[in-house]
């Protein structure tokens, strides 16, 4: 069993710093899924392994240009 007592742990606050983002857009990461956490009592904590493991996924993500997906705009 491991054991994440002696891990380093992030408050969404801390992450959302690190990362540059609006605390706000970490919660929405955390609701979606993209960004694991542990619910301790009535917190969420997110471990620098969780952290590390949403950063990776992000430099693999594949960025699209969205800027023609519904064709040309139309002229009137």
């Amino acid at each position: 069993m491991n054991n994440h007592h002696s891990q380093v742990v992030f408050t969404p606050s801390e992450v959302a710093e690190i990362l540059s983002l609006k605390v706000s857009s970490v919660f929405a990461l955390l609701s979606r899924g993209e960004l694991k956490a542990y619910h301790v009592g009535r917190r969420r904590v997110i471990t620098e392994e969780q952290l590390r493991t949403f950063q990776e996924s992000r430099k693999r993500r594949v960025e699209v240009d969205m800027t023609y997906a519904c064709g040309p705009a139309l002229k009137l």
